[in-house]
């Protein structure tokens, strides 16, 4: 667990995920009077994103030399699927078809 500035957010979240960490980013729900209004020395924070190298969206987080893929895999009886987007670009590509046995 660590905190930093705001302002500086982008870059250490993208180094983190660069070695492999998943980055929770909670936000201060309420400012330290609300708080102590509510006899509390704890300011409220909640769970606001949840950033992994696979799934991130930010640009400011995202490397443009780089592509990030999420992939999916279905299989059902003879059917199968297989679908690919790249998360940094927007592009999505899918296939289905049947096999009449499936290697396990």
């Amino acid at each position: 667990m660590c905190g930093f500035p705001a302002r500086a957010a982008a870059r250490h979240c993208r180094s983190l995920m660069e070695r492999g960490h998943v980055v929770i980013v909670c936000d201060q729900m309420e400012s330290a009077a609300e708080a102590a209004k509510r006899k509390s020395s704890t300011v409220e924070r909640k769970v606001t994103k949840v950033l992994t190298p696979g799934t991130v969206i930010e640009e400011d987080l995202l490397d443009a030399d780089r592509s990030s893929y999420l992939v999916s895999l279905y299989q059902s009886d003879y059917k199968w699927g297989l679908c690919y987007a790249d998360v940094s670009t927007g592009l999505v590509r899918s296939v289905e078809g049947e096999s009449t046995s499936f290697t396990q």
